[in-house]
């Protein structure tokens, strides 16, 4: 059951991840539907959620699955294929968030970046030290 419960901690996680970057794709896509014409940065976001919308959305019924067989645990390489695709859906999702700032004014899509690359440094140092204080005890 242990195996479990580590699993159902990074559903929940992944379900977050998903539910969240799918929802303010959506915004931004129905924003952009609405254009007569778009502009590279607006071209380009449309394109980034047009490929982050089918991994996500089919990590969150991956997740169902999941949920519901607790112990069928698939082969090495579609578990590979699958967390792969989970995380090209969260980078095509993060490269359109920053595209449609970029669209709306530059210097917001740059601040997006840059905020985007401290958080992930900061908080990948925080879990590797939560990982080694584990190991420690």
């Amino acid at each position: 059951m242990s195996k479990f419960s580590d699993n159902e901690y990074a559903i929940r996680v992944s379900n977050r991840y998903c539910g969240g970057l799918l929802l303010i794709s959506l915004i931004f896509l129905q924003d952009f539907t609405t254009m007569s014409k778009l502009d590279w940065a607006a071209f380009f976001s449309v394109l980034a959620f047009s490929l982050a919308l089918p991994p996500l959305g089919a990590t969150l019924v991956v997740n169902i699955v999941e949920s519901k067989y607790r112990y069928g645990f698939p082969h090495a390489t579609i578990v590979k294929a699958v967390h792969g695709l989970f995380v090209f859906g969260v980078l095509a999702a993060l490269i359109g968030v920053i595209t449609a700032l970029w669209h709306i004014f530059w210097a917001a899509g740059m601040l997006f970046l840059a905020m985007l690359v401290l958080v992930t440094v900061v908080y990948g140092l925080y879990i590797l030290d939560r990982d080694e204080g584990k190991k420690k005890r």
